[in-house]
């Protein structure tokens, strides 16, 4: 992080530069398919920083294989053969914490995430659930079925439980989940999903497209029905009995949403220290070190928008803010 030797003064009053989680996002952060193979790219010095993230993700079954697939890509699984490839703690993520919720209907799981994240909110720094594929079959559950008041009055839900929680919480990572996919295609799902994407990629959010890594497959050709709908690349899938109304994912598209999910664990850190895609890097975020008394810090802002920055001493008062006009200054004394 610092490109010259810092004094022992400086260490001794323990500086902190936070800048503003909301105001860093220029751009929606959308993980889908392509995200996959960017897994293999993570540098390796990076992820120091990305096995401290605190990430609570509630989930029901479709979830617990995800769980195993990060146990496999972190060297700590024996079954399948293919986990033994990765060493053991490269991909650390005992951080991570996969949180059994089980199946309470959609307004069930909306409120169970807002329960979970107000007693926890202090455990973590990126918080996320995901729906079952129970909530995606048309005609069985709430909110589906082919009258679309129900499936606007369920999104409605969503959105402004999310809402409410990301304005407490305003310094907490909020992660949006799309529904996974049947292999049969939902009316519903269908429906539910692009209302989630439409409004992430409109109010620059961030979104875990599990429906979307589903529904390609290795050369990232789209899978859907006769209606247009998407549907699981069967290939994937860890069901395939006839006419199955489910798609908890095989060992395969089980790694797949994993390492999705440590490429989205990369962005979000880049997010957090409010920069693009390295965590630390010189041209973006440099701090310049030219006495015991003084400390320049010069922003990048091609890289970094920042409406306000605090600084805290070591007894976590805020002794100095910065507004957006101050930040937009060439260098901060």
């Amino acid at each position: 992080l610092y490109k010259y030797e810092v004094p022992m003064k400086i260490i001794t009053y323990c500086l902190i530069f936070i800048l503003s989680y909301i105001s860093l996002q220029s751009n929606p952060v959308i993980i889908d398919h392509n995200c996959v193979q960017k897994f293999e790219t993570i540098p390796d010095h990076i992820l120091t920083y990305l096995v401290k993230m605190r990430v609570m993700f509630r989930h029901a079954s479709v979830g617990t294989t995800i769980n195993n697939a990060l146990d496999c890509l972190q060297g700590t699984r024996n079954n399948p053969a293919e986990c033994k490839i990765y060493p053991q703690f490269k991909y650390d993520r005992r951080n991570f914490i996969c949180q059994l919720r089980g199946n309470s209907g959609w307004y069930g799981k909306v409120d169970d995430f807002v329960t979970e994240v107000e007693k926890q909110f202090n455990q973590f720094d990126v918080f996320s659930f995901k729906y079952c594929y129970l909530d995606g079959l048309d005609g069985l559950q709430e909110p589906c079925g082919k009258d679309y008041k129900e499936v606007k009055k369920a999104w409605d839900y969503l959105r402004e439980k999310m809402e409410f929680l990301e304005q407490k919480y305003p310094f907490k990572i909020f992660v949006w989940w799309t529904i996974p996919l049947t292999q049969i295609g939902q009316l519903c799902t269908d429906t539910l999903n692009n209302l989630i994407r439409q409004y992430v990629k409109s109010n620059k959010k961030i979104l875990f497209d599990i429906a979307d890594i589903q529904c390609h497959d290795e050369k990232g050709n789209y899978q859907v029905n006769s209606n247009g709908w998407e549907i699981a690349y069967k290939p994937f899938c860890g069901e395939q009995q006839p006419g199955a109304q489910a798609c908890h994912p095989n060992w395969t598209g089980s790694l797949r949403i994993a390492k999705a999910f440590w490429w989205m664990i990369y962005q979000l850190n880049g997010i957090q220290l409010g920069i693009e895609e390295q965590p630390i890097s010189q041209d973006e975020l440099s701090m310049l070190f030219q006495s015991e008394e003084r400390i320049n810090l010069r922003l990048n802002p091609n890289k970094v928008i920042a409406n306000e920055m605090k600084i805290y001493n070591s007894f976590g008062n805020v002794i100095k803010t910065y507004s957006a006009d101050e930040l937009n200054t060439d260098i901060i004394d």
